[in-house]
């Protein structure tokens, strides 16, 4: 006589999860957000016909900028009472970049991190859908062509998810000193593939601060930015968030020879700051080179020491506006050897509302940065506070920054002479 089958609903459990697990094996390792893909209801208001009547024109159809001026400073705009008509939505469909790492574990759990931000342990579950999960109470679903999407809402015509790729191959060791490595040297940023000498160019100030740097015909233009370097899964990411949008790399090799080299990879929106095209990888190499020592760094910042006028006009001018012209300008740099600068600043605006005389003074905090070539003020994660300078002569700068027009309702990069005028 047969024996009965103990635990049979053990059993059956078992065999279960055996089976989802070999239904579920593609979902296992890591993987890597390629971007946000949303299909939307854009709502769009028309409202042009309402804010047209608000300008003013003179007899020759053009806008009166004088009294256009005064509407603006009056906010004339803002408090007219004009209700937009509604038109019917539209179907709007993009990518938006974003900074997410997923790794899918043999045994039901799952980490989620965004770069950035610690990471989120979560549990995942087979459903009763081929190639389909459910990560917490979000569904992971895999595409025909091995695209993972993490799926936040579908409803009607309207999707929201991340798209995620497998991650390529990493040949960087465990435990890895990448954070010195990359402020030991300046980084060339080029693609593998690129005939042209590349332009652009970071460095690394301390554990926070990188600043890149992008040099344009005659126009050296730089932009800071908060850095760190993430280890997850066994794979390293060099994550910057400059003042527009996060950016990170995949590091994917490292090798020294005559110069330090890292081989990186990240996945690319055409397109700012989304895109209706899907992403691309692509990949970029860091080449080093060395920094400067010390010693040039403390002679550099010895010269500076002293005060500084400018030779050339340092302002940008808003002629497109308001037929702005600059009567007169002056800008003068201190550098003191504790630290402080004093900046003096100003002249004479003639537009077409009157002219407008600026004279301001300004107390800040200044360093030579590691590159020798950037002086970093107080803020240095604004762009204000950066100048790019060389060294004419022991009497003469030159210097490349972000200037605001005297009245500061416009900003241009600007490059300029000034001359030592403390001997």
């Amino acid at each position: 006589m047969s024996q009965p089958v103990k635990y049979p609903i053990t059993i059956a459990l078992t065999i279960l999860t055996l089976f989802c697990n070999g239904q579920n094996n593609d979902f296992i390792g890591v993987w890597v957000a390629t971007a946000e893909y949303r299909v939307e209801n854009i709502a769009i208001a028309e409202f042009y016909d309402d804010f047209e009547s608000l300008i003013p024109y003179n007899e020759d159809g053009e806008i009166d900028s004088v009294e256009w001026k005064i509407q603006l400073k009056a906010d004339s705009i803002k408090k007219a009472n004009w209700v937009p008509e509604p038109v019917p939505p539209i179907i709007d469909t993009n990518y938006h970049l974003v900074n997410q790492l997923l790794e899918i574990k043999e045994n039901g759990y799952a980490d989620f991190k965004e770069l950035g931000k610690p990471v989120r342990s979560m549990n995942w579950l087979s459903t009763d859908k081929q190639n389909e999960i459910m990560l917490d109470t979000l569904t992971l679903r895999l595409d025909s062509t091995n695209h993972l999407s993490l799926v936040y809402y579908e409803k009607d015509s309207l999707q929201r998810k991340i798209l995620f790729e497998t991650i390529t191959q990493s040949k960087i060791p465990a435990n890895a000193e990448i954070g010195s490595l990359l402020k030991k040297y300046s980084w060339e940023i080029s693609e593998p593939d690129q005939e042209s000498e590349s332009n652009s160019s970071w460095f690394f100030e301390n554990d926070t601060l990188t600043i890149s740097v992008l040099d344009i015909d005659t126009t050296t233009y730089q932009t800071p930015g908060n850095w760190m370097v993430e280890e997850f899964a066994g794979h390293y990411f060099l994550f910057i968030k400059p003042n527009y949008i996060p950016f990170y790399l995949h590091l994917t090799d490292i090798r020294n020879s005559a110069t330090s080299t890292i081989e990186t990879d990240y996945y690319f929106l055409e397109g700012f700051p989304f895109e209706t095209l899907y992403p691309k990888l692509v990949n970029y190499r860091l080449i080093g080179s060395k920094l400067p020592k010390g010693k040039f760094i403390a002679r550099s910042s010895k010269k500076l020491i002293g005060k500084w006028e400018s030779i050339d006009r340092a302002f940008p001018v808003d002629e497109k506006h308001f037929n702005q012209q600059m009567l007169s300008s002056f800008l003068t740099y201190e550098f003191r050897s504790d630290g402080s600068a004093i900046i003096n600043y100003g002249g004479e605006v003639k537009d077409d509302i009157g002219t407008h005389k600026v004279d301001k003074s300004e107390s800040d905090v200044w360093s030579v940065a590691v590159d020798g070539k950037t002086i970093l003020f107080d803020e240095p994660y604004s762009s204000w506070k950066l100048a790019y300078f060389r060294f004419i002569n022991s009497n003469f700068i030159e210097v490349s920054r972000q200037m605001r027009s005297l009245e500061g309702n416009r900003s241009e990069n600007m490059r300029f002479r000034m001359k030592r005028v403390d001997k």
